[in-house]
């Protein structure tokens, strides 16, 4: 029989893996377009770090 606490531990660090593979595509996105066209990224966007990811 399976615990909860093992099944909710393995949701969390799927998700975790999920998030991360998330945010390395958009990040290559960006760096994608920011090296494209660099006059239409805003330096400022750029220069404040990680985005931050709200719920």
């Amino acid at each position: 029989m399976a615990s909860p606490l093992g099944e909710v531990v393995e949701d969390a660090v799927s998700n975790v893996f999920a998030i991360s593979e998330q945010a390395t595509e958009r990040f290559s996105i960006l760096q994608r377009n920011s090296l494209s066209s660099p006059t239409e990224r805003s330096p400022t966007f750029v220069s404040s770090g990680k985005p931050k990811y709200g719920r």
